[in-house]
């Protein structure tokens, strides 16, 4: 896949300018193998599992999701009086979050 180009922006509504990774599988969800060589089950169950958590990640449900835990956690600040607890809460959970 080809880095984000200022073009992205200009598509219009409904077209996207880079390929979905769900066009790259196979209707049986087996990626297509360059070499011809098929994939085990444990490989398939991994990628099926692996775009099926990006998609959730990426859906707009988890941006307000995560967005809330925000606006809640800044919102118990001063509950908490700006505690180092309170800080090292949403630090963690960024970091958890993040890898």
């Amino acid at each position: 896949m080809t880095g984000f180009a200022f073009r992205d922006w200009l598509a219009p509504p409904g077209i996207s300018v880079v390929k979905p990774i769900a066009a790259s599988l196979s209707p049986a969800g087996e990626q297509n193998n360059m070499a011809g060589k098929s994939e085990s089950g444990a490989t398939n169950r991994f990628q099926v599992f692996a775009t099926k958590c990006s998609q959730v990640a990426g859906s707009k449900w988890a941006f307000l999701a995560a967005g809330g835990a925000i606006l809640a956690w800044a919102a118990s600040g001063p509950y908490f009086h700006y505690s180092d607890t309170w800080q090292l809460v949403i630090n963690t959970a960024t970091t958890v979050v993040t890898f």
